[in-house]
């Protein structure tokens, strides 16, 4: 028997991105290995960093429905998905920097290297998503006859 077809399997994709100089002139190669696609967990947890739920107290009226209201944090959206696909990078191997991919390393980036690692999340989700249609994947519901 072959693999669960229910699940996501762990599957990884190396990402070599566009070469970045730094303020000295050197120019680095960076690289990510990236989660192929996140499981329904993995992706509810990202969402869970970014989004928050209030809902306001009526102490005015018993069993009244209070209002409810969702506000999502996109300032941490790049950072939670980073955390969430990054699996690996070359800044963690490069001598000079030894950067293990963590929230904490990923807020201390550059903002133009930040956007190259954003860039690069987009087009494999992207691409992972395209792949999905191409294989015909995403099927309507269908009523079971009994």
């Amino acid at each position: 028997m072959g693999k669960n077809p229910f699940i996501v399997d762990p599957e990884e994709t190396k990402i070599e991105l566009a070469p970045w100089t730094d303020r000295a002139g050197r120019v680095w190669n960076i690289w990510m290995t990236l989660k192929q696609e996140l499981s329904v967990g993995e992706h509810r947890a990202m969402l869970r960093k970014i989004s928050s739920i209030t809902q306001r107290v009526n102490t005015q009226q018993r069993g009244a429905v209070p209002d409810i209201e969702a506000r999502h944090e996109w300032t941490e959206y790049s950072m939670a998905r980073f955390e969430a696909y990054i699996i690996d990078w070359s800044l963690a191997h490069e001598p000079e920097s030894k950067l293990p991919p963590t929230r904490a390393s990923f807020e201390k980036l550059h903002r133009d290297v930040a956007e190259l690692i954003d860039n690069a999340v987009d087009a494999h989700e992207r691409a992972v998503s395209e792949e999905k249609k191409d294989e015909g994947t995403a099927t309507a519901p269908s009523a079971i006859a009994s």
